[in-house]
């Protein structure tokens, strides 16, 4: 008995001060808004895992058609990086015979007699060009007169005039 008296008065002690009896009016006061605050927690809770789940859904539909197929991406991935490793050592082979100093494409890129050879040549080929446009001509006006006047250069023709203008086949059968 007196153990519990004296928690009685202990608990009447602390329950007496006005500061105490202020925040358990204030705590109780905030109760309400501490429940309501964790319902809309909770509440927010459920739509984002409701959205989640949801999303998840999306995803599988999305994922499937990949899973179906994905031996066969494998194989084409795989694939794909065969070549790439096939062309990264062309590329390396290549960079190589760059580097090599008496290879023909470093010869190519740093002699200056090479470079100067080749621009020459390519002069020489366009004055070439420029001097067979005349005898280009000459021969277009011999095929046009072969094909006019065609005795000039065969039998038949001796056997038989032309008058030198064109014919067709036809033509020259109905003489």
């Amino acid at each position: 008995m007196r153990t519990a008296s004296q928690t009685l008065q202990s608990a009447q002690g602390v329950l007496a001060d006005t500061s105490t009896q202020n925040g358990l009016r204030e705590t109780l006061d905030a109760l309400p808004k501490l429940v309501n605050d964790t319902r809309q927690a909770i509440q927010a809770v459920r739509v984002t895992v409701q959205r989640v789940d949801r999303n998840m859904q999306h995803l599988d539909t999305a994922i499937q058609p990949i899973a179906a197929n994905s031996k066969p991406m494998a194989a084409r991935l795989t694939n794909t990086l065969s070549n790439l490793e096939t062309l990264s050592g062309e590329l390396a082979h290549f960079s190589t015979m760059l580097r090599t100093r008496d290879g023909s494409i470093q010869r190519l890129v740093s002699d200056p007699s090479l470079y100067r050879n080749m621009n020459s040549t390519a002069a020489s080929l366009a004055v070439f060009l420029k001097n067979a446009e005349p005898v280009i001509s000459d021969l277009r006006i011999f095929s046009d007169k072969i094909a006019r006047h065609p005795e000039l250069i065969g039998v038949r023709g001796a056997l038989r005039g032309s008058s030198g203008i064109k014919q067709t086949d036809y033509q020259e059968r109905q003489r």
